[in-house]
Protein backbone atom coordinates (compact mmCIF):
# COMPACT_ATOMS: atom_id res chain seq x y z
CA UNK A 1 0.00 0.00 0.00
CA UNK A 2 1.19 3.54 -0.66
CA UNK A 3 2.18 5.68 2.31
CA UNK A 4 -0.77 6.03 4.62
CA UNK A 5 -2.33 9.48 4.66
CA UNK A 6 -3.34 10.34 8.26
CA UNK A 7 -7.13 10.22 8.26
CA UNK A 8 -7.72 12.08 11.49
CA UNK A 9 -5.63 13.90 14.05
CA UNK A 10 -7.57 12.52 16.99
CA UNK A 11 -10.07 9.85 17.88
CA UNK A 12 -13.06 10.33 15.58
CA UNK A 13 -16.54 8.93 15.78
CA UNK A 14 -17.98 8.04 12.43
CA UNK A 15 -21.13 10.13 12.42
CA UNK A 16 -24.10 9.91 12.65
CA UNK A 17 -23.79 6.76 14.73
CA UNK A 18 -24.29 8.21 18.19
CA UNK A 19 -26.70 6.28 20.38
CA UNK A 20 -26.08 2.61 19.70
CA UNK A 21 -23.03 2.15 17.50
CA UNK A 22 -19.81 3.95 16.74
CA UNK A 23 -16.65 3.33 14.77
CA UNK A 24 -13.51 4.71 16.32
CA UNK A 25 -10.62 5.38 13.94
CA UNK A 26 -7.50 5.47 16.07
CA UNK A 27 -5.03 8.32 15.51
CA UNK A 28 -1.44 7.79 14.39
CA UNK A 29 -0.15 8.64 17.89
CA UNK A 30 0.58 5.09 19.07
CA UNK A 31 2.68 4.13 22.09
CA UNK A 32 5.59 2.41 20.31
CA UNK A 33 7.99 -0.18 21.78
CA UNK A 34 10.69 -2.02 19.74
CA UNK A 35 10.96 -5.70 20.67
CA UNK A 36 14.14 -7.76 20.91
CA UNK A 37 13.17 -9.96 17.94
CA UNK A 38 12.92 -7.01 15.54
CA UNK A 39 9.16 -6.60 15.74
CA UNK A 40 7.50 -3.44 17.03
CA UNK A 41 4.62 -3.29 19.52
CA UNK A 42 2.05 -0.50 19.24
CA UNK A 43 -0.64 0.13 21.87
CA UNK A 44 -3.44 2.66 22.25
CA UNK A 45 -6.36 2.97 24.67
CA UNK A 46 -9.82 4.49 24.21
CA UNK A 47 -12.51 5.19 26.81
CA UNK A 48 -15.92 4.31 25.42
CA UNK A 49 -18.76 2.09 26.60
CA UNK A 50 -19.40 -1.04 24.50
CA UNK A 51 -20.33 -4.70 24.74
CA UNK A 52 -19.32 -5.82 21.22
CA UNK A 53 -16.31 -4.84 19.12
CA UNK A 54 -14.94 -5.61 15.66
CA UNK A 55 -11.32 -4.74 14.91
CA UNK A 56 -10.25 -3.71 11.40
CA UNK A 57 -6.99 -2.38 9.96
CA UNK A 58 -5.16 -1.18 6.86
CA UNK A 59 -1.55 -2.24 7.40
CA UNK A 60 1.26 0.04 6.19
CA UNK A 61 3.22 -1.31 3.21
CA UNK A 62 6.46 -1.43 5.22
CA UNK A 63 5.17 -4.28 7.37
CA UNK A 64 5.22 -7.95 6.33
CA UNK A 65 2.68 -9.06 8.94
CA UNK A 66 1.02 -8.01 12.17
CA UNK A 67 -0.73 -9.58 15.15
CA UNK A 68 -3.85 -7.74 16.37
CA UNK A 69 -5.51 -7.95 19.76
CA UNK A 70 -7.91 -6.02 21.99
CA UNK A 71 -8.35 -5.84 25.76
CA UNK A 72 -11.56 -4.60 27.35
CA UNK A 73 -11.69 -2.96 30.75
CA UNK A 74 -14.29 -1.69 33.20
CA UNK A 75 -14.64 -0.53 36.77
CA UNK A 76 -12.18 -2.73 38.64
CA UNK A 77 -11.75 -5.38 35.93
CA UNK A 78 -9.73 -6.07 32.81
CA UNK A 79 -10.27 -8.86 30.29
CA UNK A 80 -7.80 -11.16 28.63
CA UNK A 81 -5.88 -9.95 25.58
CA UNK A 82 -8.31 -11.15 22.89
CA UNK A 83 -6.46 -11.93 19.66
CA UNK A 84 -7.91 -11.29 16.18
CA UNK A 85 -5.10 -13.28 14.60
CA UNK A 86 -2.17 -12.63 12.30
CA UNK A 87 -2.55 -10.67 9.08
CA UNK A 88 0.06 -11.46 6.39
CA UNK A 89 0.39 -8.87 3.64
CA UNK A 90 0.89 -11.63 1.04
CA UNK A 91 -2.05 -13.83 2.12
CA UNK A 92 -2.35 -16.88 4.37
CA UNK A 93 -3.75 -14.89 7.31
CA UNK A 94 -5.25 -16.69 10.30
CA UNK A 95 -7.73 -15.88 13.06
CA UNK A 96 -7.67 -17.46 16.54
CA UNK A 97 -10.25 -19.94 17.80
CA UNK A 98 -11.95 -19.84 21.16
CA UNK A 99 -10.43 -17.53 23.78
CA UNK A 100 -13.45 -17.47 26.12
CA UNK A 101 -12.91 -16.12 29.62
CA UNK A 102 -15.10 -14.75 32.40
CA UNK A 103 -15.60 -11.51 30.47
CA UNK A 104 -16.32 -12.59 26.91
CA UNK A 105 -15.23 -14.39 23.75
CA UNK A 106 -14.19 -13.71 20.15
CA UNK A 107 -16.38 -15.21 17.43
CA UNK A 108 -13.77 -15.12 14.62
CA UNK A 109 -14.08 -11.35 13.98
CA UNK A 110 -16.38 -10.08 16.77
CA UNK A 111 -15.68 -9.65 20.48
CA UNK A 112 -18.84 -10.39 22.48
CA UNK A 113 -18.66 -9.36 26.14
CA UNK A 114 -20.79 -10.71 28.96
CA UNK A 115 -21.26 -7.17 30.33
CA UNK A 116 -20.53 -3.67 29.02
CA UNK A 117 -16.97 -2.38 29.26
CA UNK A 118 -15.90 1.21 29.78
CA UNK A 119 -13.00 1.18 27.34
CA UNK A 120 -10.47 -0.83 25.38
CA UNK A 121 -6.79 -1.14 24.54
CA UNK A 122 -5.75 -2.11 21.00
CA UNK A 123 -2.39 -3.84 20.59
CA UNK A 124 -0.54 -4.38 17.30
CA UNK A 125 2.72 -6.34 17.07
CA UNK A 126 4.12 -5.78 13.58
CA UNK A 127 6.97 -7.43 11.69
CA UNK A 128 8.84 -5.09 9.31
CA UNK A 129 9.75 -6.16 5.80
CA UNK A 130 13.23 -4.77 6.43
CA UNK A 131 14.99 -3.81 9.65
CA UNK A 132 16.63 -0.94 7.80
CA UNK A 133 13.26 0.68 7.05
CA UNK A 134 10.72 0.39 9.86
CA UNK A 135 7.47 2.42 9.61
CA UNK A 136 6.63 4.73 12.49
CA UNK A 137 3.02 3.52 12.80
CA UNK A 138 0.98 0.42 11.87
CA UNK A 139 -1.39 2.47 9.70
CA UNK A 140 -5.14 2.85 9.96
CA UNK A 141 -6.81 0.83 12.72
CA UNK A 142 -10.54 1.13 13.44
CA UNK A 143 -12.84 -0.45 16.02
CA UNK A 144 -16.57 -0.90 15.41
CA UNK A 145 -18.24 -0.66 18.81
CA UNK A 146 -21.78 -1.59 19.82
CA UNK A 147 -23.66 -0.88 22.99
CA UNK A 148 -26.67 -3.06 22.38
CA UNK A 149 -30.13 -1.71 22.93
CA UNK A 150 -32.48 -4.43 24.18
CA UNK A 151 -35.59 -3.31 22.35
CA UNK A 152 -36.70 -3.34 18.73
CA UNK A 153 -36.02 -0.08 16.92
CA UNK A 154 -39.00 1.41 15.13
CA UNK A 155 -38.75 1.49 11.35
CA UNK A 156 -38.15 5.02 10.04
CA UNK A 157 -39.77 6.29 6.85
CA UNK A 158 -37.62 6.82 3.78
CA UNK A 159 -35.73 10.09 4.08
CA UNK A 160 -33.11 9.74 1.38
CA UNK A 161 -32.95 10.28 -2.36
CA UNK A 162 -33.98 7.83 -5.05
CA UNK A 163 -30.83 6.91 -6.96
CA UNK A 164 -28.88 3.84 -8.04
CA UNK A 165 -25.08 3.77 -8.22
CA UNK A 166 -23.84 1.71 -11.14
CA UNK A 167 -21.57 -0.73 -9.34
CA UNK A 168 -20.16 -3.63 -11.44
CA UNK A 169 -22.34 -6.73 -11.16
CA UNK A 170 -20.54 -9.95 -10.22
CA UNK A 171 -22.09 -13.31 -9.30
CA UNK A 172 -20.35 -15.61 -6.84
CA UNK A 173 -21.66 -18.77 -8.52
CA UNK A 174 -19.63 -17.88 -11.62
CA UNK A 175 -16.60 -19.15 -9.69
CA UNK A 176 -15.64 -22.61 -8.32
CA UNK A 177 -17.11 -23.28 -4.86
CA UNK A 178 -19.15 -20.12 -5.36
CA UNK A 179 -21.72 -20.93 -2.68
CA UNK A 180 -19.41 -19.60 0.06
CA UNK A 181 -17.89 -16.63 -1.77
CA UNK A 182 -20.41 -13.83 -1.18
CA UNK A 183 -18.03 -11.74 0.94
CA UNK A 184 -15.04 -11.54 -1.44
CA UNK A 185 -17.43 -11.09 -4.38
CA UNK A 186 -19.09 -8.12 -2.66
CA UNK A 187 -15.69 -6.63 -1.78
CA UNK A 188 -14.58 -7.12 -5.39
CA UNK A 189 -17.63 -5.26 -6.69
CA UNK A 190 -16.99 -2.17 -4.56
CA UNK A 191 -13.31 -2.09 -5.52
CA UNK A 192 -14.40 -2.37 -9.16
CA UNK A 193 -16.73 0.59 -8.67
CA UNK A 194 -14.01 2.84 -7.29
CA UNK A 195 -11.63 1.76 -10.04
CA UNK A 196 -14.15 3.13 -12.55
CA UNK A 197 -14.74 6.34 -10.62
CA UNK A 198 -11.03 7.02 -10.09
CA UNK A 199 -10.08 5.76 -13.57
CA UNK A 200 -7.43 3.58 -11.94
CA UNK A 201 -7.80 0.02 -13.28
CA UNK A 202 -5.31 -1.39 -10.77
CA UNK A 203 -7.83 -0.77 -7.95
CA UNK A 204 -10.21 -3.30 -9.55
CA UNK A 205 -9.66 -6.81 -8.18
CA UNK A 206 -11.37 -9.83 -9.68
CA UNK A 207 -13.02 -12.11 -7.13
CA UNK A 208 -10.33 -14.86 -7.17
CA UNK A 209 -7.70 -12.28 -6.18
CA UNK A 210 -9.86 -11.07 -3.30
CA UNK A 211 -10.65 -14.65 -2.31
CA UNK A 212 -6.95 -15.48 -1.93
CA UNK A 213 -6.30 -12.26 -0.07
CA UNK A 214 -9.07 -12.64 2.53
CA UNK A 215 -8.98 -16.41 3.08
CA UNK A 216 -8.76 -17.31 6.77
CA UNK A 217 -6.95 -20.62 7.18
CA UNK A 218 -8.39 -21.16 10.69
CA UNK A 219 -11.97 -20.13 9.87
CA UNK A 220 -11.52 -22.02 6.57
CA UNK A 221 -13.43 -19.48 4.60
CA UNK A 222 -13.53 -15.98 3.15
CA UNK A 223 -16.18 -14.42 5.39
CA UNK A 224 -13.93 -12.95 8.08
CA UNK A 225 -15.16 -9.33 8.24
CA UNK A 226 -11.84 -7.98 9.53
CA UNK A 227 -9.84 -9.69 6.78
CA UNK A 228 -12.09 -8.35 4.03
CA UNK A 229 -11.57 -4.78 5.25
CA UNK A 230 -7.83 -5.37 5.63
CA UNK A 231 -7.56 -6.63 2.06
CA UNK A 232 -9.61 -3.78 0.56
CA UNK A 233 -7.55 -1.28 2.55
CA UNK A 234 -4.31 -2.82 1.24
CA UNK A 235 -5.21 -1.79 -2.33
CA UNK A 236 -3.16 1.32 -3.19
CA UNK A 237 -5.20 4.47 -2.72
CA UNK A 238 -7.98 2.85 -0.69
CA UNK A 239 -9.23 2.83 2.90
CA UNK A 240 -11.57 0.21 4.37
CA UNK A 241 -13.04 -0.54 7.81
CA UNK A 242 -15.76 -2.68 9.30
CA UNK A 243 -18.55 -0.57 10.75
CA UNK A 244 -21.91 -0.80 12.43
CA UNK A 245 -24.67 1.66 11.61
CA UNK A 246 -27.70 2.64 13.67
CA UNK A 247 -30.39 2.40 11.02
CA UNK A 248 -31.37 2.79 7.39
CA UNK A 249 -30.92 6.57 7.57
CA UNK A 250 -27.15 6.01 7.75
CA UNK A 251 -27.29 3.98 4.54
CA UNK A 252 -29.49 6.61 2.88
CA UNK A 253 -26.80 9.23 3.50
CA UNK A 254 -24.17 6.98 1.96
CA UNK A 255 -26.16 6.43 -1.21
CA UNK A 256 -27.06 10.12 -1.52
CA UNK A 257 -23.32 10.92 -1.41
CA UNK A 258 -22.43 8.22 -3.97
CA UNK A 259 -20.84 5.64 -1.66
CA UNK A 260 -21.98 2.00 -2.10
CA UNK A 261 -21.91 -0.08 1.09
CA UNK A 262 -21.43 -3.81 1.68
CA UNK A 263 -24.12 -5.02 4.13
CA UNK A 264 -24.18 -8.23 6.16
CA UNK A 265 -27.71 -9.69 6.16
CA UNK A 266 -29.71 -12.86 6.64
CA UNK A 267 -30.24 -14.45 3.23
CA UNK A 268 -33.60 -15.89 4.27
CA UNK A 269 -35.05 -13.01 6.30
CA UNK A 270 -34.44 -10.55 3.45
CA UNK A 271 -36.80 -12.69 1.34
CA UNK A 272 -39.51 -12.51 4.01
CA UNK A 273 -38.80 -16.00 5.38
CA UNK A 274 -37.90 -17.16 8.91
CA UNK A 275 -34.18 -17.12 9.74
CA UNK A 276 -32.16 -20.29 9.29
CA UNK A 277 -28.85 -21.35 10.86
CA UNK A 278 -25.75 -20.06 9.06
CA UNK A 279 -27.72 -17.95 6.59
CA UNK A 280 -25.43 -14.93 6.76
CA UNK A 281 -24.88 -13.22 3.42
CA UNK A 282 -23.02 -10.16 2.07
CA UNK A 283 -24.63 -7.87 -0.51
CA UNK A 284 -23.74 -4.43 -1.93
CA UNK A 285 -26.27 -1.68 -1.35
CA UNK A 286 -26.25 0.43 -4.53
CA UNK A 287 -29.36 2.59 -4.09
CA UNK A 288 -32.98 3.15 -3.14
CA UNK A 289 -36.02 3.35 -5.36
CA UNK A 290 -38.71 6.05 -5.13
CA UNK A 291 -40.56 4.23 -2.35
CA UNK A 292 -37.42 3.71 -0.26
CA UNK A 293 -36.91 0.05 -1.09
CA UNK A 294 -33.19 -0.82 -1.04
CA UNK A 295 -31.55 -1.83 -4.33
CA UNK A 296 -28.65 -4.29 -4.21
CA UNK A 297 -26.02 -6.07 -6.15
CA UNK A 298 -26.62 -9.51 -4.66
CA UNK A 299 -23.68 -11.80 -5.53
CA UNK A 300 -25.80 -14.85 -4.69
CA UNK A 301 -28.23 -14.22 -7.55
CA UNK A 302 -27.50 -14.86 -11.22
CA UNK A 303 -29.37 -11.64 -12.08
CA UNK A 304 -27.30 -9.83 -9.35
CA UNK A 305 -29.32 -6.55 -9.36
CA UNK A 306 -32.20 -6.99 -6.89
CA UNK A 307 -34.73 -4.83 -5.02
CA UNK A 308 -35.90 -5.95 -1.58
CA UNK A 309 -38.77 -4.88 0.62
CA UNK A 310 -37.60 -2.22 3.06
CA UNK A 311 -38.88 -3.89 6.22
CA UNK A 312 -37.53 -7.32 5.21
CA UNK A 313 -34.11 -5.78 4.65
CA UNK A 314 -34.21 -3.92 7.97
CA UNK A 315 -34.86 -7.17 9.82
CA UNK A 316 -32.30 -9.11 7.76
CA UNK A 317 -29.59 -6.48 8.39
CA UNK A 318 -30.39 -6.44 12.12
CA UNK A 319 -29.30 -10.10 12.37
CA UNK A 320 -25.68 -8.87 11.99
CA UNK A 321 -26.34 -5.88 14.24
CA UNK A 322 -26.21 -3.65 11.14
CA UNK A 323 -22.66 -4.57 10.13
CA UNK A 324 -21.15 -3.00 7.00
CA UNK A 325 -17.89 -2.89 5.06
CA UNK A 326 -16.98 0.75 4.37
CA UNK A 327 -14.58 1.02 1.43
CA UNK A 328 -13.55 4.43 0.03
CA UNK A 329 -10.64 6.22 -1.70
CA UNK A 330 -7.96 8.02 0.27
CA UNK A 331 -8.60 11.75 -0.02
CA UNK A 332 -12.39 11.39 -0.20
CA UNK A 333 -14.57 12.41 2.74
CA UNK A 334 -17.42 9.89 3.04
CA UNK A 335 -20.67 10.72 4.87
CA UNK A 336 -19.81 8.61 7.91
CA UNK A 337 -16.85 10.84 8.86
Amino acid sequence: MSAMVPLVAAVALLQPMADRHSVTILPEAWERKPLADGRVEFTQSVSRAFDQAILSWNLESGWASADYSLTAFGDGWRSADYRWGTWFAGGGSVSVKGQPDDHGRVDTDTLVLRRPAGGLTVRVVATPRSRSSVPSSPGLVAVALSLMSRHERAAAPFGGVARVIEVPRRAQMAYPNGGVLCSPTATSMVLGHWARVLRTPFVDRDMPLVQRGVYDAVYRGCGNWSFNAAYAGSVPGMHAVVGRFNDLADLERCIAAGFPVVCSISNTVVKGQPPEPNDGHLVVLVGFDESGRPVFNDPGRNVVRMTYERENFRKAWATSDNTVYLIWPIGYTPPWL
